[in-house]
């Protein structure tokens, strides 16, 4: 092969190498693990009745999350778009990329009503959520939003 044919041939594959999309870098989101709520029971109008708190001091633990549009308080939630299961693994897709409003973020917490919001910091186009193999795929491992 002559030095012509091979620098051609090496422009050709650097040109392919520059036209190729860049691979988009994810940013993992972390939720706190677990959440600590005092909640009470208004027991006024229940005589007989006494309040039980199942959990332990107050601690719920992280199980999951919802992702809006704008904040939680406008009950926009988005759904899956997609959601990919095998026997190892559960990850769902949340394609954000048509939203228009800023997306916040709901970490979900077991046995209370209460959650934790936050805007996500940029635009993301989509964020993906892998759920943990151990817990049957009832708790979030990774969020990964790209």
């Amino acid at each position: 092969m002559t030095q012509a044919k091979l620098q051609r041939g090496l422009l050709a594959v650097v040109a392919l190498l520059l036209c190729k999309p860049a691979v988009s870098q994810s940013t993992d989101i972390h939720c706190p693990s677990t959440l600590v709520v005092q909640e009470s029971a208004n027991l006024a109008d229940l005589p007989g009745w006494s309040a039980h708190d199942s959990s332990r001091n107050g601690i719920h633990h992280f199980y999951g999350v919802g992702f809006s549009e704008g904040p939680p308080e406008k009950l926009v939630y988005q759904a899956p778009s997609s959601s990919t299961k095998t026997k190892k693994s559960r990850v769902d897709t949340f394609d954000l990329s048509s939203v228009s409003d800023d997306v916040w973020i709901s970490c979900l917490y077991r046995d209370t009503s209460q959650s934790l919001t936050q805007k996500l910091p940029k635009k993301f186009l989509r964020c993906e959520v892998a759920y943990d193999e151990k817990t049957g795929f009832r708790s979030v491992k990774k969020i990964s939003c790209f």
